[in-house]
């Protein structure tokens, strides 16, 4: 190992730090040079056009990190909220049954995705409370409790942001499967392309004419955690 970087990533600080490993060439005319000046609005400064101001959020950060797509910071918010709204209880329970070690990982999780979404308050929240559970410290109830209201409040400060979409209308008919967009679908599944999470929002009302409810769980919970290969396997079987 030459060097590494803590998340959340910055691109920029990757950028930095892998010029000094890549082989000069006729790219290397077009790079800022080194130590030049950041352009553009400071973190935090501004809401980029079209991202939801989110109090506890830096959303200049968050654009930054997601290549200013909107539609994914909204998704990765939701996933946020289904996997995290309930740590606080899960963290006493963890520790309730003396698996200091368990509770120590939802929190290392945790601070990962709060950075990825650029609440930089919470992840150091998280990062502090972290290392006391690994530690052992005396006043684990309290710094959960500490972590548990802002958890909330940034939960609730994001839930009006969540139900942007109407609600589907049940008399709608449901197109049929598109047989090109189902082989996009899994090409980006096959490429770990992050693109498949949008492509399978698109699809997810369709697919789920084809494929059974178990199979449509399954595979739900496959693409929120990211696990393309078993979402794959789904998409293959799970309609035969």
């Amino acid at each position: 190992m030459d060097d590494f970087l803590a998340k959340p990533l910055d691109l920029e600080q990757m950028v930095a730090m892998l010029r000094p490993f890549i082989p000069q060439g006729p790219l290397a005319a077009d790079a800022a040079p080194a130590g030049s000046e950041r352009t553009g609005s400071p973190p935090g400064s501004d809401t980029p056009a079209g991202f939801p101001a989110i109090a506890g959020i830096d959303t200049a950060r968050a654009a930054l990190l997601l290549g200013h797509d909107r539609a994914y910071f909204l998704q990765m918010l939701g996933l946020f909220v289904e996997e995290f709204r309930e740590l606080p209880q899960q963290l006493r329970a963890d520790l309730g049954r003396n698996d200091p070690e368990a509770a120590a990982r939802r929190v290392h999780n945790l601070k990962g995705n709060a950075g990825n979404l650029g609440a930089m308050d919470l992840m150091r929240v998280a990062q502090i409370l972290e290392s006391a559970i690994r530690e052992g410290a005396p006043d684990l109830p309290a710094q959960i409790d500490r972590l548990g209201a802002q958890l909330a409040a940034l939960l609730e400060a994001g839930a009006p942001w969540l139900s942007e979409a109407p609600p589907a209308d049940a008399g709608t008919p449901v197109p049929p499967l598109d047989p090109e967009q189902l082989a996009r679908l899994r090409k980006a599944l096959e490429n770990h392309d992050l693109g498949a999470l949008n492509l399978y929002t698109e699809l997810k009302s369709t697919l789920a004419a084809v494929y059974d409810a178990t199979t449509m769980q399954a595979l739900s919970h496959a693409m929120r955690h990211l696990r393309f290969e078993d979402a794959l396997r789904l998409l293959r079987h799970g309609g035969d």
